[in-house]
């Protein structure tokens, strides 16, 4: 498993996750704000991000934004091997994770985006994910997630994710 695009661990130590997440969630990060989303059409959500600029005293002079679509749940049913005729439950099952641009230092990134989706989505199966990466898979520095009913078929829906602020 890997915390916060820095820290690689074997996920079933409890607590070495923990200390992973606690010292994560101890770095301060950019404000990520997803504004709106709405259906530019059945296989396409139109997202408006927010992204403060990279502070001055950042490593580096840019970093990445990406959006990530992923399933609440999905389910399989497995035909053949050891798991023949179960069903398996799936969380958070992504469906797609584009870049969309850049955030730079003393600029601020703030814009809609198209991203692409495998079919026409349901609402209220779907989370979104904004988050800031520096290049080259590097340490995230930002995120936001949106949970459930996300858009209607017609209408941009304000959105109300944003990241909490560093402790």
């Amino acid at each position: 498993m890997v915390v916060d695009g820095s820290t690689q661990l074997n996920g079933s130590d409890a607590r070495a996750v923990g200390r992973a997440i606690e010292t994560a969630r101890s770095h301060a990060k950019i404000p990520v704000r997803i504004l709106s989303v709405s259906l530019a059409n059945p296989k396409t959500l139109r997202v408006h991000l927010e992204v403060e600029a990279l502070p001055g005293d950042f490593k580096a002079r840019k970093a990445d934004v990406f959006v990530a679509v992923a399933l609440n749940h999905a389910e399989s049913h497995i035909l053949g091997g050891e798991n023949k005729g179960r069903d398996i439950h799936h969380v958070a099952v992504a469906e797609s994770i584009s870049k969309v641009g850049t955030v730079e230092k003393g600029k601020n990134f703030d814009r809609g985006v198209l991203v692409k989706v495998k079919s026409t989505p349901d609402p209220a199966n779907l989370r979104l994910i904004a988050f800031v990466q520096e290049s080259d898979a590097g340490e995230v520095v930002g995120a936001s997630l949106l949970i459930g009913g996300l858009l209607t078929t017609n209408d941009e829906r304000p959105a109300s994710a944003s990241t909490p602020p560093a402790p």
